[in-house]
């Protein structure tokens, strides 16, 4: 290399400096390329997070409607328990499309089917015992009325014995 002319010499450290930029520019754009990747997996738990809170929320509010339909008899309880049943497939579904590629989809397909269990074996039932009269006793002791009374009765009895 010491017995090269100068424009060889020049060429030759023009390509090595062309390959170090081209490799520092591959190093950057592969890093860019992760970023973006990272950005949309971070959307995803977004959407995941706020599509779970969906499912809590929509648990809680059929517990709470059926409740409210077998103690108070009130179809509006009803039709508040059918609208948020019939959420839980949308909720299910956006945290499959959001989960693509992680291990979630086993869990959310055995929440999705203990919610379908517990749907038709707890609540529909107590729906239907509340539906009739001569069950509706048996379907507010399930709904927890009892356990309401037994409480509301033990604060009284309580401040009974305070005073």
């Amino acid at each position: 290399m010491q017995n090269w002319p100068i424009w060889r010499k020049l060429a030759a450290s023009f390509l090595v400096l062309l390959l170090t930029f081209g490799g520092v520019s591959a190093l950057i754009v592969n890093a860019i390329g992760s970023l973006e990747h990272a950005q949309t997996e971070k959307a995803n738990a977004h959407t995941g997070a706020r599509a779970t809170q969906t499912l809590l929320y929509l648990t809680l509010e059929q517990m709470n409607a059926v409740r409210g339909f077998t103690i108070l008899g009130q179809q509006a309880f009803y039709e508040t328990y059918v609208e948020n049943r019939d959420k839980v497939a949308e909720a299910v579904e956006e945290i499959r499309t959001v989960s693509q590629g992680h291990d979630f989809g086993g869990l959310i397909d055995e929440y999705a089917a203990a919610t379908a269990e517990w749907q038709k074996d707890k609540l529909e039932p107590t729906i239907a015992l509340a539906r009739n009269p001569a069950t509706r006793a048996e379907a507010q002791e399930l709904a927890g009325k009892k356990q309401l009374r037994d409480r509301k009765s033990t604060r009284l009895n309580s401040s009974h014995v305070l005073s």
